[in-house]
């Protein structure tokens, strides 16, 4: 039997999660693989934004529980990153609070996005990943400023709409663009129409897609017992395979494992916490610190691997996370 309870993170600077299944390409036919160019705002923007990764984390599955959780925190970044153009005064400040940077760094936080942007694609043709953006504003109130229209274009290569809201079907053209840009992943985002009060929605999608870079052979994979945090058990089907993999140990709270995608640009980090620990104490005392020290304390290991075969889905409300994180004006009419 296995513990079933694991934190999953992907690693592309430490900032995006997800997953995908278990196929895998000829090294000969992966391209060399090309680091990210980084600045040294960029690196701390990078640490900035780890530890609001972590902080998101704790927050979002405060709420959902016990149950699987899938959050993206450069969504996130990247869409305060656009309302933050159009902020001043205490709104931005909040903002700016939230996400860990320093008042004034707006233009810094622009350039990392807007790289982000540009070279995530091209770093592993092998995996595929998407970042779209857009507004969605309502027509009938005031509309947005020039230079901020212009900036989320230019910078985060955002759409602008414009549309009457309360009238012309806005939640329908929300979903339509959401499934479009995951393809077909997240179906639908709004399940009811904006408000005619409502003055606009900022939107990004997040689409990965990536290969192992060593296979899980489907003829390996087993149907087994798993046996969960609170005791109870449940059949899983689990991949297996034994090879070569970066392994660490985070001040003897957790084990670490690191399975890449592709020409290794793209990572999985998975966490499983030690015998005497659990989910909840993991995630409450992981810092970026912690995270940064533990990918450098990596090694290469013979490792035996069981993974289980998984879906999941969450679907949840994050203004109230980010109301509670401290972006408070920017959902009350602030500045």
């Amino acid at each position: 039997m296995m513990k079933r309870d694991f934190i999953i993170l992907l690693s592309f600077l430490s900032l995006l999660s997800g997953c995908e299944k278990s196929l895998t390409v000829p090294v000969d036919q992966l391209i060399e693989r090309k680091d990210f160019v980084l600045t040294r705002a960029d690196r701390e923007i990078i640490q900035a934004n780890n530890a609001f990764a972590f902080n998101l984390f704790r927050k979002v599955t405060a709420k959902t529980g016990e149950k699987s959780t899938m959050i993206s925190p450069l969504s996130v970044t990247i869409g305060l990153g656009m309302v933050n153009n159009g902020a001043a005064g205490e709104t931005q400040n909040e903002i700016n609070r939230v996400l860990g940077y320093e008042p004034g760094s707006m233009e810094d936080l622009n350039a990392f996005c807007q790289s982000m942007l540009a070279q995530s694609a091209g770093v592993d043709p092998s995996t595929t990943i998407d970042l779209a953006n857009a507004a969605v504003v309502n027509r009938t109130l005031i509309p947005l400023k020039d230079s901020f229209s212009k900036t989320i274009q230019e910078v985060y290569d955002a759409e602008v709409i414009y549309k009457e809201f309360g009238r012309d079907d806005v939640m329908g053209l929300i979903n339509k663009w959401c499934s479009e840009k995951t393809r077909g992943q997240i179906p639908f985002l709004l399940q009811e129409q904006p408000k005619s009060s409502e003055y606009a929605h900022f939107l990004n999608a997040v689409y990965f897609k990536g290969i192992w870079s060593s296979k899980f052979k489907k003829s390996d994979t087993k149907r087994t017992v798993f046996k969960l945090e609170d005791g109870s058990e449940t059949t899983v089907s689990m991949m297996w395979q034994r090879g070569k993999f970066n392994y660490g140990v985070m001040d003897n709270i957790c084990e670490a494992l690191c399975l890449p995608y592709g020409n290794q640009a793209y990572r999985m980090i998975i966490l499983l916490p030690r015998e005497d620990k659990t989910i909840g104490y993991v995630k409450n005392v992981l810092t970026s610190t912690k995270w940064s020290k533990l990918l450098e304390g990596m090694e290469g290991l013979e490792v035996d691997v069981k993974f289980p075969v998984f879906e999941t889905t969450t679907n949840m409300r994050l203004q109230d996370v980010l109301f509670e994180m401290g972006i408070r004006q920017a959902f009350h009419g602030g500045d």
